[in-house]
């Protein structure tokens, strides 16, 4: 508990992290206006950012897992806030949710290329 509050001693540590998780918003709103751009759907940046905002959170409390859950739940949301149908809402999350297994899929083959595979299963001394 000392070392985990130990992070918020230094003022400019908590804006320096602050202004980090606003910039990953910032992108995430992003990914999300240019997805609904390329798909025909016309999207406000508030509501991109409203979206990705629940987005994120129910990526970060979902219980079964990321995938699905979170498309599912911005599609609610994007249909709730009349920005597309169900459907048209859901091909965004989709087409977000490809997009990030492209990144995730060619770092993890960089990084077991950096490691390589014998060092990521055995054990440090």
């Amino acid at each position: 508990l000392h070392d985990g509050l130990g992070m918020l001693n230094k003022p400019q540590r908590v804006a320096s992290l602050i202004g980090m998780r606003l910039l990953d918003m910032v992108i995430q709103a992003t990914r999300f206006y240019i997805a609904a751009k390329l798909l025909g759907i016309e999207m406000t940046w508030e509501s991109a950012v409203l979206i990705a905002s629940t987005h994120f959170i129910i990526g970060v409390i979902s219980p079964s897992g990321m995938m699905g859950t979170r498309e599912a739940g911005a599609a609610g949301l994007a249909s709730y806030l009349h920005v597309a149908d169900m459907s048209q809402a859901a091909a965004v999350g989709v087409l977000i949710l490809a997009t990030e297994a492209i990144v995730n899929v060619t770092l993890a083959v960089i990084g077991v290329l950096r490691l390589g595979m014998g060092r990521m299963f055995t054990p440090r001394a």
